[in-house]
């Protein structure tokens, strides 16, 4: 992303509540985001995102300028391997 504005959290990869039971089922492996020049996102980058206990690994978020608040490459709320 070069330019433009995202209201909210940028994910480059998601696993969140899918199913009946509300579980989150999968993994989030090696997605990846660039962001430049005039690019805003007014939440957090995620370049992989879980909020179970599944794995989020080789994520990668690449900078070169914009407006960014919290930034992560990978993120697990529940005990899945980052």
């Amino acid at each position: 992303m070069s330019a433009g504005t995202v209201g909210g959290n940028l994910y480059g990869g998601a696993v969140m509540e899918n199913d009946a039971s509300g579980a989150a089922l999968g993994a989030v492996t090696e997605s990846t985001i660039h962001l430049s020049d005039a690019a805003q996102v007014t939440g957090n980058v995620y370049g992989g995102y879980t909020d179970e206990n599944s794995n989020v690994k080789g994520n990668i978020v690449t900078i070169k300028g914009g407006i960014l608040n919290g930034i992560y490459g990978g993120y697990s709320s529940g005990t899945g391997e980052v």
